[in-house]
């Protein structure tokens, strides 16, 4: 499971964790990627399924459906 780096702490970024399904770096994956507000951190996480994909996000976090603006291989964001 991925872990929340700063949660609480004074002045920490906020943040997000997408679910990314067959991303062109992992095709038929799904991924789970950090972001620390817009800026997408080297920390993810390759699973074989959107069921295992949720696994890997930290407990605690709303689940935020994917947006028709978002790119196409977005499946979820979780904040």
């Amino acid at each position: 499971m991925l872990e929340r780096r700063r949660a609480g702490e004074p002045g920490a970024p906020l943040e997000l964790f997408v679910i990314y399904e067959g991303p062109r770096e992992f095709p038929g994956h799904f991924v789970v990627r950090r972001w620390e507000n817009d800026v997408p951190t080297g920390d993810f996480a390759l699973a074989p399924s959107l069921d295992a994909a949720r696994a890997e996000v930290p407990r605690g976090l709303f689940w935020i459906p994917r947006s028709p603006e978002d790119q196409a291989h977005i499946v979820e964001v979780w904040l």
